[in-house]
């Protein structure tokens, strides 16, 4: 009989049974907590097929497309993440996630690493809109944090893309499903969007999120908590085959041989270094630490580390008339999207608590422009003895007539909905945390740091996935288009490794 998943085969215990038992004494559980974490000693013997530097939204989705369409194939896998293993989930599905989430919001640096930015035009004012930008250092990288919302990339967005909208939208619908994205987890929101929808809003709908509101079915055993992250994939992916993780390890440097991928240097937090041998590697560590990466292995393009760009971000709160607000209160929001006309999205959410009042935000489009980008700081290295990354960014002016226009939309939008505004504000760049588009996929190497899958151009075997690869920013919010991305970079790596 197995107990706990014990061996039936149990050693005697170490005490005296009493006399009318003819059968020892289980011995107690080890109160010790073993992680599968793989010591970087043992990556270092390894010969690997893949190695995915990252566990966000593209090293996470990378992975588990790995492990879905290879199965137990014999090929070896192994991944790689600068963070430490803080969070179980998305923090929402944690009761107490407000005091856990408290020590590890910026300005903390043991999880948080702030990019300075710069103006990338010297004549541009100062501007209080610029801010460091923050990447979170964290096994499942910024989707432990995330709001969950899952728009799709309009077809406006996506017009010039290197990718046909027929395959984005197959990508689309294979993360969505990974994703459980839904319209259905708010409630409808009747009152607000019947305005929106016969006052010059008709695109107006239930916002799209990666929450699994679906019941199991008879027999079906769920692990993971509702809300999205890429804790889900890791898990989903280790039940599907055997791989190696390493947490707490800075991928420094990549190897490259003859124009063909040949490795990893990858330091402990002791600072010591480990060779670790891959035929690919798929560098998904962040917007910034990807392209910083590679600058420091000496791989030169004349797009990495360019045309980073973002959302601008408009908030405020709208307060709706005692006598509209509906009988039944409860969580709902709703979701405006892109359009033509329109270079921005918006989206209304309204929680209980805040009985009759609601929030009003806009994403706006942020041009993709050469001169906005991540550089290295020759005169300042990091503890790994790395470069500093920092971020060379001004906005347009077409970026600042989009804030202008978000503003008014939102303006509109209100007198639509018939509710008041409270004052309208821009929340600093740094803090919107969509930056995106520094090693962009592309078919043309002077515009794009990687071919249409998301290989660096001149490199087979090196692979960007991420934030990093998207080609322009559109105004949906990123997460679910990085998966998408993400996953079909993963089928290309398994078609050329046949």
């Amino acid at each position: 009989m197995n107990m706990n998943g014990r061996p039936s085969n149990l050693p005697q215990a170490s005490v005296p049974t009493h006399q009318a038992l003819n059968i020892p004494v289980c011995p107690l559980p080890s109160s010790e907590i073993i992680y599968p974490w793989t010591p970087l000693e043992e990556m270092e013997k390894t010969d690997y097929d893949v190695i995915i530097v990252g566990t966000g939204a593209g090293g996470g989705s990378v992975l588990w497309r790995l492990a879905e369409q290879w199965g137990e194939n014999g090929k070896r896998i192994g991944v790689i993440e600068a963070g430490d293993y803080i969070l179980p989930a998305n923090k929402f599905d944690l009761p107490d996630w407000l005091p856990l989430w408290a020590n590890v919001e910026p300005p903390n640096p043991l999880y948080w690493e702030s990019i300075p930015i710069f103006p990338s035009d010297r004549l541009a004012p100062p501007s209080p809109l610029l801010t460091n930008f923050e990447q979170l250092l964290a096994l499942g990288g910024r989707s432990i944090e995330w709001g969950m919302v899952s728009p799709r990339m309009t077809p406006v967005d996506i017009a010039e893309w290197p990718v046909s909208p027929i395959e984005m939208n197959m990508y689309y619908n294979i993360a969505e499903e990974i994703m459980k994205v839904n319209r259905s987890y708010y409630r409808t929101a009747e009152f607000l969007l019947n305005r929106l929808r016969q006052n010059g809003f008709p695109e107006a709908g239930n916002k799209p999120v990666a929450i699994n509101i679906r019941p199991t079915t008879p027999g079906e055993y769920r692990s993971t908590p509702p809300r999205f992250s890429t804790i889900a994939m890791l898990a989903d992916a280790a039940n599907r085959r055997p791989f190696d993780i390493a947490v707490k390890a800075r991928a420094v440097q990549v190897y490259a041989e003859r124009g063909k991928a040949a490795g990893l240097k990858v330091m402990d937090r002791d600072k010591k270094p480990y060779f670790l041998k891959s035929k690919a590697v798929v560098l998904a560590a962040s917007t910034f630490e990807t392209p910083r990466i590679l600058l420091n292995s000496g791989i030169r393009g004349e797009a990495i580390g360019h045309y980073l760009t973002s959302h601008s971000f408009a908030y405020t709160t709208a307060n709706v008339a005692p006598s509209d607000y509906p009988q039944i209160p409860g969580l709902y929001a709703v979701f405006i999207p892109r359009t033509f006309a329109r270079p921005y999205q918006m989206q209304m959410r309204g929680f209980p608590p805040h009985g009759q009042e609601f929030d009003i935000l806009a994403l706006g489009v942020v041009e993709s422009r050469y001169e906005n980008r991540v550089a290295l700081n020759p005169l300042k290295v990091d503890e790994y003895g790395v470069p500093e990354a920092v971020a060379l960014f001004s906005f347009s002016d077409t970026d600042l007539e989009v804030i202008r226009q978000m503003e008014q939309g939102m303006k509109e939008a209100a007198e639509a909905m018939k509710v008041t505004l409270e004052p309208i504000c821009a929340l600093p760049l740094g803090l919107v945390m969509h930056d995106m588009g520094t090693c962009r996929i592309g078919t043309d190497p002077s515009s794009s740091a990687a071919n249409p899958y998301g290989q660096i151009h001149g490199i087979s075997g090196l692979y960007v996935a991420g934030s990093s690869m998207i080609p322009t920013s559109g105004a949906a919010n990123p997460f679910l288009t990085t998966a998408a991305l993400s996953i079909r970079t993963a089928d290309y790596i398994i078609q050329q490794m046949k």
